[in-house]
C-alpha cells in the first residue's frame, strides 16, 4: 500500500519558556500513512530508504511516500506484527526481529526467509554483512551465508540476564556491555574465503564500581547511565571517559531511557512513558543544561540520519517526528498569484537598492515588484511589467542581472545585452558586435571594480571588455572574445561565472565542466571534473562556488562535485539522498552552509561536515521545480532567492529563538497550506 505524503506546514508557538526553539520539527502522524503510529525502531540503508518498524507492521519511507510492507503470497509474511529491531546488512538485506523469529527481507526480491529458531528475547547486531545474536548464556550466534545458516561460538561468564547491550564498533571489536558494568570485548576475525567467524577475548574488565542502567552505542562512543544516575561519555578509540550530567531527577520523574544520542555538542534523551529532553551544552560554562520538548509522549526509539543532518524520532502513538538544528523561513512567491499575464519560468532575480524585485522570465519579460519585504504579503505589492514590447529589451527571454557601477543595472537576454538606467528610468540596448557577430544568449554578467565586464554566454563563449561612459551611459570598449574547441557553437554553452575577485574567474561549461582564467596566458583552462566518471553529465556544470577551506563547489547534472585544493573529488548526488542530480544553482548562506537548487526541491549543505537537508514539495514548498542560475542572495538582509518553472522561493535564516515548525501528514487534505506563505 503507498500514500503519497501531502501535508500542511503549521508554525507552533510552545508554552514553556525552557522549550526547545532553535530546532525544526517535522511530525508524520497520520494512520493512513504508518501502519501503526508506535514506532520502535528505524534502520536506514545505502541509498536512504528508511525502514520504520511499529508496534503493527513493517513501514518504508523515501523522503517522499510511505510504503506498508505487505506480504506477496503464503510464504512472503513476516513473523511477527510488533517489530522489535531492523538490522540492514547490505546487498538489500534487512533483519527483523519479532517476538515469534527472526525475518531475513530482501527489498529487491520481496522475499522473506525465516529463522524460527530465534523467539521471544534476543539481542541482535550487525557485523560486515551478517549478524551476531544472543540469546542465552555463554553462547553468541552469527550468520554464515555461505550456508545460510546460523553457526555457534562459545563464550565465558556471560550472563545473558545481565546483558544490556550487544555492538560493534569500528575497529572490528564485538562488546558485550552488563548491568553489573562488565565490558566483554572481542575481537572479531572472519576468514575471506570461508566466511567463518571467530572470536578472541580482547578485554574483560573488572568488576566496575559503576553498576549500570543503560548503555548505547553511537559512531565510536559509548553512552553510559549508571545506578547512580550519572551520564557518561566514553570514546572507545582513546579508552577516555567524560562525566556529562545527572539524570536523577529527570529519571525519577519520567522513568526509563529507551535511547541516547549526541547530536552536534548536545544530547537527545528519550524515555519511555515521558517524552524527549535535550540536555544543551551551554557555551559559556560548557555545562548542560535540561532543554523539553514538545512531544508529550513515550520514546521508543532515536537514529540520526546516514545523511542529512537530522534526527528521527519514534513515539509512542505519534507517529514519527524529525529534527534538525537549523531554522529557515522559507516564502514562495508564484507569477499566477500576482499577474495573469506572466507564466514563463523565472531565470532571473535580482533586488535592488530601492528594494524593488526584479524577476526575469525566459519568454514574458520582466517583473518589477515595488517594496519588497520579506514578511509582506502579495495583496501589498504594486508591480510593473516590461517587455519588448513597452521597453527597448531586447527579447522577452531574460537570463540575468548583475549590479552596474555606472548607476544602471546590466541585463543579459537571449537576443543580447540591455542596461537599465536609474537615472533615466528606462531600459536602453548595448549592442556587442565581435569580428561582426552579434553577441547573444547571455547567461550571466559580472562587473568588477575597475570597470571591466565578463558576459558568459550559452553557445557564444566568453566576452570580457572595458566599461566606459558617455554622456551617463555605458559603453563597451576593448572587447575580446574567448572560446574553445575551434569555436564550436555547441562546445560554448557557458552559464555562470565566479569570481574569486577581480583577477581570478570560473566559468561553468555544459558538456566541458569548469574553466579557469589565466590571467598570465590570457586563456581559459580546462579543470577535469573526473574523467574516470562514466556518467558524462558530470560535465555539464551550471553553477561554481568555494567554501572557506578552499573546496570548489561544482552544481553539475550530476550532482555536485567537491573539488579540494589537492585536486580530490567527491560527488554526492541522488545515490547519497540528494532529491535530484541536476544542481541548477548555488549560494553561499555561510562559510561552509550552501544552498543547491535541484528539479525536486532545495539541498542545504553543510561542506564541514558533509551533511545535508533536504526541503520540497512535502515541506510545503510551492515552488521545486527550478531553473538553471536563477539565484540571487541579497546580502544586506541575507535573504537568499531561487526562481523556479512557476515563481520564486525566498529563504531567510531565522536566529536561535525561532519557534519549531510542526508538520502533520494528512491525506484527506486537498490542498497544501505553507503558513506565512506568500
Amino acid at each position: 500500500m503507498k500514500n503519497h505524503l501531502l501535508f500542511l506546514f503549521i508554525l507552533s508557538a510552545l508554552a514553556l519558556p525552557d522549550a526547545l526553539l532553535a530546532y525544526n520539527l517535522k511530525q508524520i502522524a497520520n494512520n493512513n500513512n504508518l501502519s501503526n503510529s508506535s514506532i520502535t525502531c528505524f534502520s536506514q540503508d545505502e541509498k536512504g530508504l528508511m525502514m520504520i518498524g511499529t508496534c503493527d507492521g513493517l513501514n518504508m519511507y523515501d523522503s517522499r511516500d510511505v510504503t506498508t510492507y505487505q506480504s506477496k503470497d503464503d510464504t512472503s509474511f513476516l513473523l511477527g506484527n510488533l517489530i522489535d529491531k531492523i538490522v540492514y546488512t547490505g546487498n538489500n538485506n534487512y533483519w527483523i526481529q519479532t517476538y515469534y523469529g527472526l525475518n531475513k527481507y530482501n527489498t529487491q526480491t520481496n522475499t522473506v526467509e525465516h529463522y524460527h529458531e530465534f523467539r521471544k528475547l534476543f539481542f541482535i547486531e550487525k557485523y560486515n554483512h551478517t549478524i551476531f545474536i544472543i540469546q542465552e548464556s555463554n553462547r553468541i550466534f552469527y550468520y554464515h551465508e555461505k550456508s545460510d545458516s546460523f553457526k555457534k561460538l562459545s563464550l565465558s561468564g556471560v550472563i545473558f540476564s545481565d546483558i544490556i547491550r550487544l555492538f560493534t564498533d569500528q575497529e572490528n571489536t564485538l562488546w558485550i556491555v552488563t548491568n553489573k558494568g562488565d565490558h566483554f570485548c572481542y575481537q572479531v576475525f572472519q576468514n575471506k574465503e570461508t566466511g567463518e567467524i571467530s572470536l578472541s577475548l580482547k578485554k574483560n574488565q573488572e568488576k566496575s564500581q559503576k553498576p549500570l542502567a543503560y548503555c548505547f552505542y553511537d559512531d565510536g562512543f559509548m553512552y553510559s547511565v549508571t545506578k547512580e544516575y550519572d551520564l557518561y561519555r566514553c570514546d572507545l578509540a582513546s579508552n577516555t571517559e567524560t562525566f556529562i550530567y545527572n539524570l536523577k531527577d529527570e529519571i525519577q520523574a519520567r522513568g526509563k531511557i529507551t535511547s541516547i544520542i549526541h547530536y552536534h555538542d548536545d544530547y537527545f534523551i528519550g524515555f519511555q512513558m515521558d517524552g524527549l529532553i535535550l540536555l544543551e551544552k551551554q557555551a559559556a560554562t560548557g555545562s548542560y543544561k535540561v532543554k523539553n520538548t514538545n512531544i508529550n509522549s513515550g520514546i521508543f526509539c532515536l537514529s540520526k540520519d546516514r545523511f542529512q543532518d537530522i534526527v528521527w524520532i519514534g513515539t509512542d502513538g505519534q507517529g514519527v517526528y524529525i529534527y534538525s538544528d537549523t531554522s529557515y523561513s522559507m516564502r514562495s512567491i508564484l507569477l499566477s498569484n500576482l499577474t495573469g499575464r506572466m507564466e514563463r519560468p523565472v531565470r532571473a532575480i535580482f533586488l535592488d537598492d530601492n528594494q524593488t524585485l526584479w524577476i526575469g522570465t525566459k519568454g514574458d519579460g520582466i517583473l518589477q515588484l515595488y517594496d519588497y519585504n520579506f514578511d509582506k504579503g502579495i495583496i501589498h505589492y504594486d508591480f510593473n511589467i516590461l517587455t519588448s514590447k513597452n521597453s527597448s529589451l531586447q527579447s522577452n527571454a531574460i537570463y540575468c542581472f548583475e549590479k552596474s557601477r555606472k548607476n544602471g543595472l546590466w541585463i543579459g537576454t537571449e537576443e543580447g545585452l540591455c542596461y537599465y538606467s536609474y537615472r533615466d528610468r528606462k531600459v536602453k540596448r548595448i549592442n556587442i558586435a565581435v569580428d561582426g557577430v552579434k553577441f547573444k544568449y547571455i547567461h550571466d554578467i559580472y562587473e568588477t571594480n575597475d570597470s571591466e565586464i565578463w558576459i558568459a554566454s550559452v553557445g557564444m563563449g566568453i566576452v570580457k571588455a572595458k566599461v566606459e561612459e558617455i554622456k551617463g551611459d555605458p559603453v563597451l570598449k576593448n572587447i575580446q572574445w574567448y572560446r574553445i574547441n575551434d569555436n564550436d557553437f555547441e562546445s560554448n554553452y557557458f552559464f555562470s561565472i565566479y569570481s574569486e575577485n577581480d583577477s581570478v574567474f570560473w566559468f561553468s561549461n555544459r558538456g566541458y565542466g569548469p574553466f579557469r582564467y589565466n590571467k598570465r596566458t590570457d586563456n581559459l583552462e580546462p579543470v577535469n571534473v573526473n574523467n574516470q566518471s562514466t556518467n558524462q553529465t558530470i560535465h555539464d556544470v551550471f553553477a561554481i562556488e568555494k567554501d572557506k577551506q578552499g573546496t570548489y563547489l561544482f552544481g553539475t547534472g550530476y550532482g555536485l562535485v567537491e573539488y579540494t585544493p589537492d585536486e580530490n573529488y567527491t560527488v554526492f548526488n541522488s545515490q547519497n539522498g540528494f532529491l535530484n542530480n541536476s544542481i541548477h544553482a548555488i549560494l553561499k548562506m555561510t562559510d561552509t552552509v550552501f544552498l543547491l537548487s535541484t528539479n525536486r526541491g532545495l539541498i542545504v549543505f553543510n561542506t564541514e561536515r558533509n551533511v545535508f537537508q533536504t526541503f520540497e514539495q512535502s515541506d510545503g514548498l510551492k515552488v521545486v521545480e527550478f531553473s538553471d542560475g536563477a539565484a540571487f542572495k541579497d546580502n544586506t538582509n541575507d535573504i537568499l532567492f531561487f526562481g523556479g518553472i512557476n515563481g520564486i522561493l525566498a529563504i531567510r535564516k531565522e536566529e536561535k529563538d525561532i519557534q519549531s515548525y510542526r508538520v502533520h501528514f494528512k491525506l484527506s487534505l486537498k490542498t497544501i497550506t505553507f503558513v506565512n506563505e506568500l
